[in-house]
């Protein structure tokens, strides 16, 4: 794309500083023989590119007058000159180097030009500044003569010859100064050689001809120190050509670019990307190639084009000088340059980032360099809290732990609800889950004798008075200075504690013959029936305390619960830990939690449910959340649920939560992702029912995940049911127990990524839960305090199914069906130990390959002795062959493998594998 141009006949030299990056210089052409028939004065022209402006003319800063035409420009001394714009120095067709202030032409001051250096004997061809020393110029011309300038004093500037002229180089065309090192500079010449000069040794460094070839110009590869680029202005196709030398091997040309019909006049490399080389020649052609493949990439428009440059600053951007008609000088943008038919092109370096970094999913983020091929991947941990709090939840599940993380969660609690739901949870997993549980609301035997004891040393104990009739004695307790209110109080503590016996003492030593005696009615059956009948009659106004002695002695747990209410709800809830029958307590604690949810306690009721072992509580935590939950909120729902399902019996199903319920999981899961959880995350996700509402969600996670980590869930990606148990690290086998014993080297070594990780566990299950049994009752006894003997069944522990995906160090041997084996257990360990160890040393992969299709007809024998369909005799051989495995006699188990012979076709198949697996073991 064309981006400003000027009615021009010149040639250009950018500048390459900072103040004048966007400046060109255009001196009139000394080749051209249209120009000057009419015109006996050049002049020398700075123009500014205004790229922010839209129009197409190049805005002019200045200019200034010349007798003589240029040959070459070239612009340095930077920081030199008026307003440190520096130095312009131009080979003029009279043989002089005049040096031009650049600030005074564009402040159109008098007397811009510095200095004409008259040292050539013939014309000066070339100009050129040294990149790293922008006061040294070099200047070559006719007689194959190269002067170096020291123009730090431009009026009076220091002149010497680099070295002795080249006898085989006449007239030099053109020089470059390497772009590494600034000692040193090539020049090719008319004659066809290239010379690179060392200047601090002053020598001739690398000299290579180009017979028969007319060189126009020599340029430095902008990256390799070692490689250059002449190019050939003989008009023969043949030889119009531009040539990569490497000077390690200068021999021939590395690359021959060959596009031109005739002779080369100018060519320029790209600065900021060494795959971009200009050219253009005297076929009215402007080519740009990739020197490093030698394609042709594009063609600019060309008007008899003599001369191209790149410039030093702006990337993608170049000069183009014409000589029409009308002679223009031009500046070139190829970021839009089209690619030739049918050919492809990397973009340019400069577009290219030098570097980058992108946050992706499940934490990662991904970097990389131009310095490196490779791309970096790092895990972001952005909640730091959640990762180490999962890692703990995660360490108490498989340590089984959990009892000791309750306790932690209840210290940590901020509120009373949490405290107590945590509690409650942690006296879930004691062993003694009774006595855990009343302590959990304040209630143990030894604050109940202690608060006794203490109100009998308060009063002084009364004379014994066998013969006083019940109800006078009613009155005994108010006459010791005890109120009523305070022996119901101390007695209720005992009976909530199951401590019958010092109920009944207290209630004799206090009067309350009454009650004593309805305690202690088991003794005497129609005793029982007297006194409990007497005192239903004459006690008409019930008291919560008579309610609750009436609700023991009927017993009607039922209709206590219906009067519990929110200030006694957990009095009931220690009578039914204390006496409900162990069948029925599940039921009683599911009622008590319905009716203090239908009363508004909600906070009781989930209580009732977590005693209770049902899945509802899930229920109602899940509803309490919502699309505005907070994390912590969610985080310690999750925390709540994982630990409650530990306390399920084994066999217990879950109910199915709902769509709303899968997106708090998927919630969850994805902040699991997100810190790097990846395999908690998928069991979470593998437990969550299929749902219309939810599937696509919950696909979409698990296949992120997946993707994200696959190397953590093994090479095949498999769709786990709803029902299917969380990934675990033992097989079924394992569970048989071990074999004969094997020698130390062949013992498998079992590893599994995905052992022991917790999972959240959702599935369907019935409307209404079933009662579970997790206590045994306690039956108050007559003749002294009883003592609560729990019993909690162990949290179960999944057990994996084995499919036809491996898991990391599984085979076909360790998932094939061999639950039908009998007998012939022996064989199948045997041989599996054997498999493991070749697979542990095996590193050759012709070995590899025949070592897995003999695993794969071991599984076919395996199949075989599960479905009972080998002979006895083969199986007997079996069996020998095995023991001599497991002595470590392989010599004899290979005479064994000779002698077992089958007319079966499958069974002779099957047992192909062995002779490979003791081939590999004998070798």
């Amino acid at each position: 794309m064309k981006l400003k141009e000027t009615t021009k006949n010149g040639v250009v030299a950018w500048g390459s500083a900072a103040n004048t990056a966007t400046c060109i210089a255009v001196g009139n052409w000394a080749g051209s023989t249209t120009d000057f028939a009419s015109v006996s004065k050049s002049n020398l022209e700075i123009f500014s590119l205004e790229l922010d402006s839209t129009g197409q003319q190049l805005e002019s800063l200045g200019k200034a007058e010349s007798a003589d035409a240029f040959w070459r420009l070239s612009w340095g001394a930077h920081g030199k000159g008026t307003n440190g714009k520096g130095i312009i120095a131009a080979a003029t067709s009279s043989g002089h180097i005049d040096l031009w202030d650049v600030g005074k032409i564009i402040d159109h001051a008098e007397q811009p030009l510095v200095k004409s250096l008259d040292k050539h004997t013939g014309m000066a061809r070339t100009v050129q500044f040294n990149p790293f020393q922008s006061h040294l110029l070099g200047s070559g011309g006719g007689n194959g003569e190269i002067f170096m300038f020291d123009v730090t004093n431009t009026a009076n500037p220091t002149v010497f010859t680099p070295c002795n002229r080249n006898q085989n180089c006449v007239n030099i065309s053109s020089l470059a100064w390497s772009l590494k090192y600034e000692h040193i500079l090539a020049a090719t010449c008319v004659e066809g050689w290239t010379s690179v000069w060392d200047l601090r040794q002053k020598r001739v460094a690398v000299q290579f001809p180009n017979e028969g070839k007319r060189l126009s110009t020599v340029l430095w590869h902008p990256e390799d120190s070692m490689q250059l680029a002449v190019a050939c202005e003989n008009d023969d196709p043949n030889h119009a050509v531009l040539q990569i030398w490497d000077l390690r091997s200068a021999f021939s040309p590395r690359v021959q670019l060959a596009g031109h019909q005739r002779g080369i006049v100018s060519a320029s490399w790209c600065p900021h990307d060494s795959s971009l080389l200009v050219s253009c020649g005297r076929d009215n052609r402007t080519l740009c190639w990739n020197p490093d493949t030698g394609e042709l990439i594009h063609e600019l428009p060309s008007s008899w084009n003599f001369d191209v440059q790149w410039s030093p600053r702006l990337p993608a951007v170049l000069s183009v000088s014409a000589l029409g008609p009308p002679p223009t000088v031009s500046v070139h943008s190829l970021h839009d340059a089209a690619v030739r038919s049918g050919e492809s092109i990397r973009p340019p370096r400069w577009l290219r980032k030098p570097c980058g970094v992108s946050f992706g999913f499940g934490g990662s983020m991904f970097s990389f360099d131009e310095k490196s091929s490779t791309v970096q991947v790092t895990q972001v941990v952005s909640d730091q809290v959640l990762v180490e709090r999962s890692q703990k939840l995660e360490s108490a599940v498989v340590a089984n732990t959990l009892s000791g993380f309750c306790d932690e969660k209840a210290q940590q609690a901020t509120t009373t609800q949490n405290k107590q739901i945590w509690s409650v949870l942690k006296a879930m997993f004691e062993p003694d889950v009774r006595k855990q549980l009343l302590a959990t609301f304040g209630l143990s035997e030894e604050a109940a004798r202690s608060r006794i004891e203490q109100s009998r040393s308060k009063v002084q104990s009364p004379s014994s008075n066998s013969s006083a009739d019940i109800t006078d004695t009613m009155l005994l307790s108010e006459s010791r200075g005890l109120s009523q209110e305070e022996v119901d109080s101390l007695v209720k503590d005992a009976l909530l504690i199951g401590s019958t016996e010092l109920a009944v003492d207290f209630l004799m030593e206090n009067g309350r013959t009454s009650d004593a005696l309805v305690l202690a009615a088991s003794a005497d059956p129609a005793l029982w029936e007297k006194v409990k009948l007497r005192y239903l009659q004459t006690n008409k106004t019930v008291t919560p305390f008579k309610r609750l002695l009436c609700g023991l002695l009927t017993p009607d747990f039922d209709d206590l619960i219906e009067a519990s209410t929110a200030s006694n709800w957990s009095e009931t809830l220690a009578v039914l830990v204390t006496y409900a029958p162990q069948t029925d307590l599940p039921r009683f604690f599911d009622a008590l939690g319905a009716k203090m949810e239908l009363i508004g306690e909600t906070h009781a009721a989930h209580l009732c449910f977590i005693c209770a072992s049902n899945p509802k509580v899930i229920h109602l935590w899940l509803a309490a959340l919502n699309e505005e939950t907070t994390h912590e909120d969610l985080i310690e729902t999750m925390e709540r649920i994982t630990v409650l399902q530990k306390t399920f019996p084994q066999g217990t199903p879950t109910s199915d939560f709902g769509p709303a319920a899968s997106q708090h999981f998927c919630r969850y899961a994805e902040l699991l992702a997100s810190q790097g959880i990846f395999l908690t995350a998928m069991n979470l996700l593998n437990g969550i029912s299929t749902n219309p509402d939810t599937a696509t969600e919950v696909a979409i996670l698990r296949e992120r995940i997946f993707y994200c980590r696959p190397h953590l869930f093994g090479e095949q990606f498999n769709q786990p049911a709803p029902t299917q148990t969380p990934l675990q690290s033992e097989s079924q086998l394992r569970s048989l127990g071990p074999a004969s014993p094997v020698p130390s080297q062949l013992q498998p070594q079992h590893t599994s990524a995905a052992a022991n990780v917790p999972a959240i566990s959702v599935t369907h299950a019935p409307t209404q839960p079933t009662p579970t049994a997790v206590f045994t009752p306690a039956v108050p006894a007559s003749s002294g305090p009883s003592h609560v003997t729990p019993s909690l069944p162990t949290p179960p522990v999944p057990v994996s199914t084995p499919t036809t995906s491996f898991g990391p160090g599984q085979t076909m041997l360790d998932v094939v069906d061999v639950a039908q084996v009998a007998d012939a257990l022996p064989v199948i360990l045997s041989l599996r130990r054997c498999c493991s160890h070749l697979i542990q040393t095996i590193t050759n992969p012709t070995e590899k390959r025949k070592l897995d299709f003999a695993i794969q007809r071991l599984a076919d024998l395996f199949a075989l002795l599960n479905s009972h369909l080998c002979t006895p005799t083969t199986i007997e051989g079996l069996k020998a062959l095995s023991a001599a495995l497991d002595q470590g006699d392989l010599a004899t188990a290979v005479q064994i493998r000779e002698h077992i012979t089958t007319t079966d076709a499958n069974e002779r198949k099957a047992l192909s594998g062995l002779k490979y697996v003791l081939d590999m073991m004998r070798t």
